[in-house]
């Protein structure tokens, strides 16, 4: 049987996704009890770190989260984390920074990520990363603002509070 290299793609896109996700579910032993940004994003990026290239998580508020809005960051980190293991600083070596900042209107967390490799697209054919994100986080009350660079990509999530 010969396989669809398109659905093969797709299959692993998905995968990898979902891995995120669950990811997040963890953190909540089955239970819809708030938890905590930190351990959340630290959670997300660990399987991406490596001995030369990783993510680096440079402050976070201190504060805990509800199930949707962590499920949405899990996606939302997840499929930044991919796209650089495949096209970007985690794949060619640079840095990926991640920050956020709290107040009594809203959470913010900040995707800075800065490659040696030259960004060469913005959208690939077939790629629905970041439109479904942008969907996810608008169903979350949630806004995302990316802006791209010759070397990279800054990501701004906002939540409500």
């Amino acid at each position: 049987m010969q396989r669809n290299p398109h659905h093969s793609e797709f299959a692993e896109q998905m995968t990898e996704r979902l891995v995120g996700l669950s990811r997040a579910q963890v953190l909540f032993a089955e239970t819809d009890t708030p938890c905590d940004l930190n351990d959340l994003v630290s959670a997300l990026v660990e399987p991406f770190s490596n001995e030369h290239y990783g993510v680096e998580i440079e402050r976070l508020p201190a504060c805990t989260i509800d199930k949707g809005r962590a499920d949405a960051i899990a996606l939302v980190i997840g499929e930044l984390t991919v796209n650089s293991s495949k096209h970007g600083a985690i794949k060619y070596g640079g840095s990926v920074k991640i920050c956020g900042e709290a107040d009594d209107r809203s959470l913010s967390i900040f995707w800075a990520e800065h490659s040696f490799a030259p960004v060469v697209e913005h959208v690939r054919d077939g790629g629905q990363g970041l439109a479904l994100i942008g969907r996810i986080m608008r169903a979350r009350s949630g806004t995302i603002d990316t802006a791209w660079r010759d070397d990279g990509l800054d990501v701004t999530l906002t939540f409500a509070l």
